[in-house]
């Protein structure tokens, strides 16, 4: 028998006496008060009362229709605007896979951390009217096979960058977060890029946190993919407020039930299971990075800042502090956009939005 249970719209939580989670659907025993806080009221008079965020429901609700009703990222997607798919081989023999759409000047857009080329598909959809954009699938992940090794450095993914400028002559570039960082090394180091617009590449003024990367790694390693999503959400910051309060025995088995829900998406799109193991190559990235900001002061070609009003504030600081350090760039804060401003509106994004900024500064 459970010992306390709650929920919010159709999720139900229940945990045991163990605080351990015995099920996601059960009868609620809710009582909401003014502060924006449910209580998990015991079922009987020696059961503690808990107090939790009061959105956890939903955010547990949402996660779950996401993953069900929506690709999670794309192995094998189609658009109607779509004209066509490439590879390239990069410095390292490494085979970069791609997709072309529309027509005009190149545009490349580099993905961030749990992404792949499909995370982009309204925002290539809505510039393909003016440019021939270019999705890549970053080494690890979809077209782009590659097992991570330990010895990875930033500067392979800014020769993937590279090649795909090479092949097929695009100078413009776009980079999301982890993405943000890679687009930044290629700006300052490659001669084929001529613009770049870069969202909230995740600079840590204080540092990154080494010892739950480590943690991450570990937990990688065994295989706990549960436990390792955890860690990266709190490690970027960006986990859904439950779940950076939660304690991680229940953070982690919340999260086992959104990949195993994730994996009865019949749809051929990439799952949470295949993307999580990605993440080293972001946390290698943006590690080597971190102390490197004002090496950016060497760019000298024209450079678009994109943050959000919701994302977290490292991330906007982090784009403020570029503005002040690349010479003649521009920054634009989007109201009410997040760290997903680039991505399918699935995905919580607003594609239109950044593309209308993309299209200004590129043309």
């Amino acid at each position: 028998m459970p010992f306390y249970c709650g929920g919010v719209g159709r999720v139900r939580l229940c945990l045991d006496s163990s605080n351990s989670l015995r099920s996601l659907n059960c009868g609620p025993l809710v009582r909401a008060n003014q502060t924006g806080f449910f209580a998990l009221t015991g079922l009987g008079e020696r059961a503690p009362r808990i107090e939790m965020i009061c959105d956890l429901g939903y955010m547990i609700e949402r996660t779950l229709r996401e993953t069900n009703d929506s690709p999670a990222g794309g192995l094998m997607t189609s658009s109607a605007k779509e004209t066509g798919k490439g590879t390239v081989t990069s410095l390292d023999g490494t085979r970069i896979g791609f997709q072309r759409r529309g027509s005009g000047p190149g545009v490349v857009l580099i993905q961030g951390a749990m992404g792949t080329a499909f995370n982009y598909e309204e925002l290539a959809d809505a510039l393909a009217s003016s440019f021939t954009v270019y999705t890549p699938d970053r080494r690890g992940r979809g077209m782009s096979p590659k097992r991570y090794e330990p010895e990875h450095v930033i500067a392979r993914d800014v020769e993937d960058v590279d090649a795909l400028l090479a092949e097929t002559g695009a100078g413009q570039i776009f980079g999301l977060s982890s993405g943000g960082m890679i687009a930044l090394e290629a700006t300052r180091t490659l001669g084929r890029v001529k613009k770049a617009a870069i969202y909230e590449p995740p600079f840590y003024a204080a540092g990154i946190d080494s010892d739950l990367i480590r943690q991450f790694n570990t937990e990688l390693d065994r295989g706990d993919l549960a436990s390792a999503m955890v860690s990266a959400g709190r490690i970027v910051g960006l986990a859904p407020a439950p779940m950076k309060i939660l304690p991680k025995s229940i953070a982690r088995q919340l999260t086992g039930a959104v990949i195993r829900s994730n994996d009865k998406d019949s749809s051929p799109h990439a799952k949470l299971r295949d993307l999580i193991p990605t993440m080293p190559y972001d946390f290698n990235d943006v590690s080597s990075m971190q102390g490197k900001i004002e090496r950016m002061a060497s760019i000298d070609k024209p450079v678009l800042l994109l943050s959000g009003t919701k994302s977290p504030a490292y991330l906007r600081q982090s784009v403020r502090s570029l503005a002040r350090i690349i010479p003649g760039s521009k920054h634009i804060e989007f109201s009410g956009l997040d760290h997903s401003g680039a991505w399918n509106v699935s995905r919580g994004g607003h594609p239109e939005t950044v593309a209308a900024a993309l299209r200004d500064f590129f043309s």
